[in-house]
Parts: structure tokens; C-alpha cells; sequence
């Protein structure tokens, strides 16, 4: 870092301020006093106050700035990371995010109910789940309290993609998406806070200016985040934003059959359909995003392949500094012991009986060792506190026994090639020249 910042000193690399503002997304929330907002990091430009903006598949003009002190500006410049109101949906990390010169120039690219039918004809042999959602900022109410909690307009796919297991009732399901029946399926957090221990199937509660019958509770299986969402039919959220069939985000998910290859390709392939689906140019990178977790799971394996070659070779390292210890301990022995094997020869010992002697020496140390680390090494990771590690992303701190085993069984293999050079010079010794070693 200290380099970088001499080399950009010394070539005064400057961001150019007088063109348009151009950024990066680092981090976003939906607030509950502001609605959609995310901190930008401005890279060139400068960003003002009523300046158009798109993002993604997001626009909007930004209504005001904060910078990182919550004081409200005017103007930010390259570098200055600021807090933008003015998105009609929450963006999503490592989004750029442009000024353009005037509103009209934003072509606003929407998905549609006809582009969600399309996909689903289209690549039926490889997608699994397709899950059409939109953004729901209304205010929660039930008899004279308020509630602030998400609001997710999606189909039933929903259940299976984000892993929601019911605990009552049902969920939303195709008759409530075909009908657009006002009915919502509620998570258990929201449950618990809203109803306080009654049972809320078959309660009514309102959700903006509309009553929706709760038929469902369900839980999250990866944690509680899920829990704080209410879960409603998008169309019938359309419905009520004056019978539109936009849709803002869409979700998929491929057949497992078709492999991490397979999916890379389908994402590829779903990206093509839709730009030729809504005129946008094959070559722009921006008209249209597609994420896929398929992609990064691939780059976090090959991560993980990675590191799982750095920590074997770490592994052979280790296991040839013992062999190299276990030899010298080792040599050190029968160098020290050079009369008393000089005696057994005299006495008629065969230089078999030595060598066995020396190797069966070495085994006892290595295994002994071996054991001793192995049972050392399972009393720290069970001693180590599981809710700490977490924190490092460490769910499970622990080796597997038979890799532990395997890791012992060959440092006793190698202890005994280790011993064997000490054990055939100690069978080399003469005993008049041993018994003459001081």
C-alpha cells in the first residue's frame, strides 16, 4: 500500500473531476426512515444533488447525500465515499453506479410476466426453479401497533429456493399467484413480534392500505434473517401498483443434472435470450446483469483446491521435518551408545540383531511421538470455544480421524527409513574399534 501511494505521488494520478460521476457500490440497506439507500465510492467526477443516476437495473435521482460523519452535502468528489438516497430499489454490492446527463437518456430495461413464461419454455430442461420478485415498501400494521419489517412479493418458488420449511398453514401457492389473492405467509420472527404468542393463521393484518389474511408461518433453515420477511404473491403486488406485470428481480435456479458447467453456460445463455428479447446491444456488459452463484462457487473451489495444495505441501514439510529429527535423534543415539553396541558384537551379536534393535527403537519414538501429537492435537480443537470461530467463518474446527491416522501411520513408515542409515553404520562398527570409543 505504502508503494502504491508513493508510485501515485510520484506520477500525480489524479481522477478527473469535471466529467460525470461514476462509481461503486460498497454497501446498501433498506432504511426505515429513507427507504433504499447505498453507499457509493465515488471514482471520477463529481456527484450532485438532483443528478440522475442509473445503477444496474436501477434508476433514480438522487435526493440527497450523507457523508460517513451522517452530515448532509451537496457536491462529493473522486474518492469520497457518500451515503445516496434516491434508489426505487435497494442495489446490490459491486453495482457501478453512473450519473447521466439528462433522465431521458435512462432506457429502463424491465422484466416482465411474457419474459418469466419465455425463460421458462425456453430452458424448461435446465431450470429448476424460476422466482419472479419485487421490491414492497409499505408500512405493517395490526390492530393499533406498527411494525417495520421486510416485504417480499415473489412465487411459491420462493419456498424452495430461500429453504423456508413451514411450521403452520401453508404457503402462497399457484392459486394465490393465478387469483392475486391478498394472503401472506410470515415468517416466524415476525410472528412472534406482531401477534405475541396468538395464533396468527387465519388473521388479518394490514399492509399499507390493504388487509392480507395470514395463512402460513415458516422457518429458515440457515438462520434468521428470512424470518423477518413477509411473504406475499407478486402479482398480487402488481395488481396493486395499477395492474402493472413488471417484475424487478428474477431468481433461478438450474437442474443439478446439468453440473457447475452446465449452470456457467445457462447463465451465459439466459443473459443472450434477454438482451436479444429486449433490443439491447450482445456487447454491453451493463444492459443486463446476470449473478451467478454457480460462477462463484466455481471460483471459491478452485480457492479452495488451492489452498488445499498450499496446506498439503505444508503437511509434507512437517512430516519430512520429522523424518529428518527422528534421523538425527537417531544418529545422536548410536553415536552415544557406540561401546555398548561394540559390546553386543563381541558378545557375538549379528549385524541384523543391531540393525532390528536400532529400527525397532525408532518405531517406539515415531509412534509414540505420533500418538502423543495426534491425541494433543484433538484435546486443543475440542477445547476451543465453536461460537468464536464462527466468526472466522469456522464451523466445524477438526481434522478427520482417519487423515489424522494416516498422517501418523506414515511418519512411522518414514521414522523407519529414517532409522535405517543410523541402524546399518551401527551395524558396521567394529567391535574393537567401538570399545576403544571414549
Amino acid at each position: 500500500l505504502s508503494s502504491m501511494l508513493i508510485e501515485s505521488e510520484m506520477l500525480e494520478l489524479k481522477a478527473n473531476k469535471d466529467v460525470l460521476a461514476r462509481g461503486t457500490i460498497i454497501d446498501s440497506k433498506l432504511d426505515k426512515g429513507h427507504g433504499p439507500m447505498a453507499t457509493v465510492l465515488i471514482q471520477k467526477g463529481t456527484l450532485k444533488v438532483g443528478d440522475p443516476f442509473i445503477c444496474n437495473n436501477i434508476s433514480g435521482k438522487v435526493r440527497a447525500m450523507m457523508n460517513e460523519r451522517g452530515q448532509r452535502i451537496k457536491t462529493a468528489l473522486p474518492s469520497d465515499p457518500v451515503q445516496v438516497l434516491g434508489f426505487d430499489q435497494v442495489p446490490q454490492s459491486s453495482d457501478i453506479f453512473a450519473v447521466v446527463e439528462d433522465e431521458k437518456e435512462i432506457k429502463r430495461i424491465e422484466l416482465k410476466n411474457e419474459d418469466v413464461a419465455a425463460l421458462q419454455n425456453e430452458f424448461s430442461k435446465s431450470i429448476e426453479y424460476l422466482n419472479p420478485s419485487l421490491f414492497v415498501s409499505e408500512p405493517i400494521k395490526y390492530k393499533l401497533e406498527s411494525f417495520q419489517f421486510e416485504i417480499r412479493a415473489v412465487a411459491p418458488a420462493n419456498q424452495q429456493i430461500e429453504k423456508h420449511v413451514l411450521m403452520k398453514g401453508r404457503y402462497i401457492n399457484e392459486k394465490d399467484v393465478e387469483e392475486k389473492n391478498k394472503v401472506t405467509t410470515i415468517g416466524r420472527l415476525v410472528a412472534r413480534d406482531i401477534f405475541k404468542g396468538e395464533d396468527p393463521i387465519g388473521k388479518f393484518i394490514n399492509l399499507g392500505s390493504r388487509a392480507f389474511k395470514v395463512v402460513g408461518v415458516f422457518q429458515d433453515t440457515s438462520g434468521d434473517t428470512e424470518e423477518n420477511k413477509l411473504i406475499i404473491p407478486y402479482t398480487t403486488r402488481q395488481q396493486i401498483l395499477k395492474g402493472t406485470d413488471v417484475i424487478g428481480n428474477l431468481a433461478l435456479t438450474f437442474d443439478q443434472s446439468i453440473g457447475g458447467s452446465g449452470a456457467v453456460k445457462l447463465s451465459n445463455d439466459v443473459k443472450s435470450f434477454l438482451k436479444k428479447r429486449k433490443s439491447v446491444d450482445p456487447s454491453d456488459p451493463s444492459g443486463i446483469r446476470v449473478r451467478n452463484v454457480a460462477d462463484e462457487l466455481e471460483r471459491s473451489m478452485q480457492f479452495a483446491n488451492a489452498l488445499q495444495i498450499i496446506v498439503t505441501f505444508v503437511g509434507i514439510g512437517t512430516l519430512i521435518a520429522g523424518i529428518i529429527g527422528i534421523s538425527n535423534i537417531m544418529v545422536f543415539i548410536v553415536k552415544e551408545r557406540t561401546k555398548e553396541l561394540g559390546i553386543r558384537k563381541a558378545l557375538g551379536a549379528q549385524p541384523s540383531e543391531i540393525i532390528k534393535m536400532i529400527l525397532t527403537e525408532s518405531i517406539f519414538i515415531t509412534a509414540l511421538s505420533g500418538f502423543l501429537g495426534m491425541i494433543l492435537g484433538i484435546i486443543i480443537l475440542n477445547s476451543l470455544d465453536s461460537s468464536a470461530l464462527q466468526d472466522y467463518f469456522i464451523t466445524r474446527a477438526g481434522v478427520d480421524f482417519s487423515i489424522a491416522l494416516s498422517a501418523t501411520v506414515i511418519l512411522i513408515v518414514f521414522g523407519v527409513a529414517a532409522g535405517y542409515i543410523p541402524a546399518k553404520r551401527a551395524a558396521k562398527i567394529k567391535p574393537i574399534v567401538a570399545l576403544r570409543d571414549e
